[in-house]
């Protein structure tokens, strides 16, 4: 494979960001072909997730647009319940979540079976409106939605339409379930996680994802670059 003009993967370890380790690859590349080399990715991973980020470089950076946009992705997600996240993951600020029983008004502690999150999670397979976290990348009127989080500024995302082929249960243990997602590109796994949570009434946020599949790459066939 010819890495300064080529399409791969990597395995984005946790704690950077996509742009970060990017960088680090760009900087390793163009030490080993002593030129600058274009590259670019095919969809962010948070800085707290970890798996595959699909990278092009040279002319095969065209590829990352609209040919790649539509494809699926897979996803392993563990999701903590009883808690509710401002970022609807672990890295904002986490309060433990009230239960009302409705018969009485009274708080009491919860704690879903098995089919009750089977029910749940399998509202969630199909195309339906998705409102996307606060602290995304997302564009309004020019700011990152992030950016205007972090300065508590008023401001609301749209819904937008996502699809989901399939959630499958791989662990549960109260607190925490464990779900495999194919889905297509644009979803917000910690949209999800949130919704799962509410339609619970228990409440729940990302604790940790991995990205498994992107573009017909697997984490078998990720490229190792050894500069973490």
């Amino acid at each position: 494979m010819d890495l300064s003009n080529g399409l791969f993967a990597v395995n984005k370890p946790k704690g950077i960001s996509s742009a970060q380790f990017l960088n680090k690859i760009k900087f390793y590349l163009t030490k080993k072909f002593g030129r600058k080399i274009k590259i670019g990715h095919g969809g962010t991973l948070d800085p707290f997730a970890t798996g595959i980020l699909v990278v092009g470089t040279g002319s095969c950076t065209k590829q990352l647009g609209n040919s790649l946009t539509n494809d699926l992705k897979r996803y392993t997600g563990t999701i903590k319940l009883g808690f509710i996240s401002d970022s609807y993951d672990s890295t904002g600020n986490i309060i433990s979540h009230s239960i009302i029983n409705s018969s009485d008004s009274t708080t009491v502690e919860f704690v879903p079976t098995i089919d009750d999150v089977n029910n749940v999670i399998k509202k969630f397979v199909g195309t339906f409106m998705q409102k996307p976290p606060k602290y995304s990348a997302i564009s309004i009127n020019g700011k990152r939605a992030y950016d205007m989080a972090r300065n508590n500024e008023e401001f609301d995302i749209k819904e937008r339409s996502v699809t989901i082929y399939s959630i499958d249960i791989v662990s549960y243990k109260f607190p925490f379930l464990i779900i495999d997602v194919c889905c297509a590109s644009g979803t917000y796994i910690r949209s999800l996680a949130n919704d799962i949570g509410e339609e619970l009434t228990t409440g729940a946020y990302l604790d940790e994802l991995q990205r498994t599949e992107a573009y017909g790459f697997t984490l078998d066939k990720c490229y190792d670059f050894n500069i973490i």
